[in-house]
């Protein structure tokens, strides 16, 4: 009888500590939606990466978890600009940012998306004097595998950057630029559930690869 008791307290303790953590979440993401309702107008009508509207967007999101962020893609989607919730790729955050995004109200101005979709044209990134595009990136990997590793291979320019570079800094910047260019190419579900690793080839080799913006015609 006692052991039944006892189990009967840890599994009330545990249930309840879920309704209670379910119920904080639920809170916190109307709590969001409403300041989202309450700005519609000025998030819709927001052109600037350094706009006050964006800065609060980004406390409040952050208050429901340090995990979670937003982002508003200023392009068009059937008259209305999309505000993704995205989890930085960290794919253990995936089902809250789908949660967020299932608890949003309808809009007239704003589409709330969950996780980043894949782009079909990836902008140069850049870092000082350094320039990266897809053109210059080449991947190989075993596309049999369901946890994929990708080896990046880089041109010659970014090749010697590399191997010139004594401090060891810029192959975690390059590594940076790699991985944001994998998710906006996969988009952020895909790339999460499926890339498990990555490293950059630091010389010059002849592998089978092909072009990094081909991936997705071979992971699914």
């Amino acid at each position: 009888m006692k052991k039944f008791i006892l189990f009967s307290i840890l599994v009330f303790t545990f249930f309840g500590a879920r309704f209670v953590y379910a119920d904080d979440y639920e809170a916190k993401i109307k709590d969001f939606w409403n300041f989202v309702s309450a700005n519609e107008n000025d998030i819709a009508a927001m052109n600037s990466r350094d706009s006050p509207i964006l800065y609060e967007l980004f406390n409040r999101i952050q208050l429901i978890d340090k995990n979670i962020y937003v982002i508003i893609d200023n392009r068009l989607d059937d008259s209305k600009k999309n505000i993704i919730i995205s989890s930085g790729g960290n794919r253990n955050y995936f089902n809250l940012c789908d949660r967020i995004v299932e608890m949003a109200p309808a809009y007239n101005h704003i589409n709330p998306v969950s996780l980043f979709p894949p782009l079909e044209k990836i902008e140069p990134f850049t870092y000082g004097d350094i320039q990266l595009k897809t053109d210059d990136v080449r991947v190989c990997f075993d596309i049999a595998e369901s946890n994929i590793e990708l080896l990046f291979i880089l041109n010659d320019e970014h090749t010697s950057i590399l191997r010139t570079d004594n401090s060891g800094a810029l192959y975690n910047i390059y590594m940076q630029m790699l991985f944001v260019m994998v998710q906006q190419i996969l988009g952020e579900r895909m790339a999460g559930e499926k890339i498990k690793s990555g490293g950059i080839i630091p010389v010059k080799v002849v592998l089978p690869s092909m072009p990094i913006t081909e991936i997705r015609e071979h992971i699914k």
